[in-house]
């Protein structure tokens, strides 16, 4: 999972990454109006730790780009997505440059 994550990072990002750990799951079901079954995602969010590389998306992404938990906010994303991400940036270890 941590190599599938490294090596899709680096296909629609461009940045190369070191995967650390799988920090969440999420189970995501779209139903339609009777209750089936339309869409179901697993979808694995992974802390990892910036090697190197400039964002640029690509063809599954309209754009990449750093932002700060500030910025995310304005993204359009998935609640839950953002939700992770703004956590993930405040356990996050002080860089250290900082």
């Amino acid at each position: 999972m941590l190599e599938a994550a490294k090596r899709e990072v680096l296909e629609e990002t461009g940045i190369e990454i070191e995967p650390l750990e799988i920090f969440q799951v999420y189970d995501w079901i779209t139903r339609d109006d009777t209750g089936r079954i339309l869409f179901h995602y697993v979808v694995h969010y992974v802390r990892a730790r910036y090697l190197s590389g400039d964002p640029r998306a690509q063809d599954d992404a309209a754009r990449a780009l750093w932002v700060t938990e500030t910025g995310i906010a304005h993204l359009p994303m998935h609640p839950f997505a953002r939700e992770t991400a703004v956590r993930l940036l405040q356990e996050a270890e002080p860089s250290p440059q900082a």
